[in-house]
């Protein structure tokens, strides 16, 4: 008896065991619940705006970022973008229209004095007698200085003085990008309306890695693998980089026609373009400078055929040559702009409120066909809301503008 008790224990166990396996491998998977699908979202982007009270936050002697009140406390964003950078495992890449934020700065030279690799695109602003490049070289990291001269294939008379490098982005182990409309600059952090984006979707952190690659390979006056990134339906975050193709296809802007190259930037720029002019309900804009007529022409025929229409601005550049915000103020289209000496930094605008394009150029033609700049078309729900929430909490905080003169 005892016999048949010793072996049928063991037996049962295994029974058991089966039993457990086959429920667990029989039942269904429960699927995520929406607060869940949610969660992952915000781990995978999330959005840092900037606004006036940064220089409150920067002036208090004693402040602290974990009882600071402030929902936009520029210090405790800094934090959180010296943390990301600083926790790198192997590589950081840098592409930065300017770097002078010491944190920021330190950040990267920490990482090379600890073995880890930093390369570097700058534009001609951050030049060899640069503090933040000299620094940087001088701790190893391999940097890449953009030429701002244009292509000797264009013709004279659209020749423009510079190419501007203008990219603000940074990847961190080819996983982690950090990008948007904000310079990494004291003044930045502190003085501007402004925003960053720090996303690990796989699609977009591809999309840039391949276009440092791009850069930092071409070095200074090289050769850039040609390529371009197409506004089509489908990813929920995509990017569009311009580069030197853009400047040769200025004459074709100019004209308003596609040129023979198949990789011609005008196509893309009326793609863009279409992505306005298709909005069915509303148009808000968001941004520092806008001096594209074709834009500002289709803004206004929207805003008579019914569409509604809230341009914010920065009134300085709204002063400036070819800004299209006095035409919109004639026109009866409503425009909020600030009444001091901050800067509204922000390029975004929002269709429907279902998309959002946003990135480092502003819009004007230089940026479009002169500039390194980059374009994120964003049609992820959660991240639209958020530009539409900032959108509206300035639209209330700025006051409404009659004139472009203060």
């Amino acid at each position: 008896m005892d016999s048949w008790r010793s072996i049928g224990l063991p037996v049962a166990g295994v029974s058991l065991i089966s039993a457990l396996g086959y429920y667990c491998l029989s039942r269904p998977v429960k699927a995520k619940s929406p607060r869940q699908k949610r969660l992952k979202k915000q781990q995978e982007n999330m959005i840092l705006f900037f606004d006036e009270s940064g220089a409150k936050c920067y002036s208090c002697p004693d402040h602290n970022i974990s009882t600071c009140l402030v929902e936009q406390c520029p210090l405790r964003h800094l934090w959180k973008i010296v943390k990301i950078v600083s926790e790198a495992r192997y590589t950081v890449d840098v592409c930065l229209y300017s770097l002078t934020h010491p944190d920021l700065e330190n950040a990267f030279l920490n990482l090379l004095k600890n073995g880890k690799k930093v390369r570097c695109v700058f534009g001609m602003r951050n030049d060899e007698e640069d503090r933040s490049v000299k620094l940087l070289r001088s701790e190893g990291a391999f940097v890449t200085v953009k030429d701002r001269h244009s292509p000797a294939t264009v013709p004279s008379k659209f020749v423009i003085p510079y190419l501007l490098m203008h990219h603000k982005f940074v990847i961190v182990d080819n996983r982690i990008l950090i990008t948007g409309s904000m310079n990494w600059t004291t003044s930045s952090f502190h003085a501007n309306w402004d925003h960053i984006i720090i996303s690990t979707d796989k699609f977009l952190v591809s999309q840039f890695v391949e276009e440092f690659e791009c850069l930092h390979a071409g070095g200074a006056g090289g050769d850039e693998k040609t390529y371009i990134t197409r506004p089509t339906v489908g990813p929920s975050l995509q990017a569009i980089f311009f580069r030197k193709q853009s400047l040769l296809c200025r004459p074709d802007a100019n004209r308003k026609k596609k040129c023979d190259r198949p990789d011609c930037m005008f196509t893309v720029y009326r793609a863009v373009l279409h992505h306005i002019v298709s909005a069915s309900v509303s148009i808000d804009i968001c941004v520092q400078q806008l001096t594209l007529e074709d834009v500002g022409n289709e803004l206004v025929l929207s805003h008579d055929n019914g569409i509604k229409i809230r341009v914010i601005s920065d009134r300085a550049y709204a002063r400036g040559t070819g800004s299209q915000i006095p035409y919109f103020i004639k026109e009866g289209i409503p425009v909020h702009m600030k009444s001091d000496q901050e800067t509204v930094h922000h390029k975004f605008i929002i269709v429907d409120g279902k998309t959002v394009l946003s990135g480092s150029l502003n819009w004007t033609m230089q940026s479009f066909f002169g500039n390194y700049e980059n374009l994120l078309v964003i049609r992820d729900a959660d991240l639209v809301s958020e530009f539409q929430r900032e959108f509206e909490r300035l639209w209330e905080f700025f006051p409404t503008a009659n004139s472009v003169r203060a």
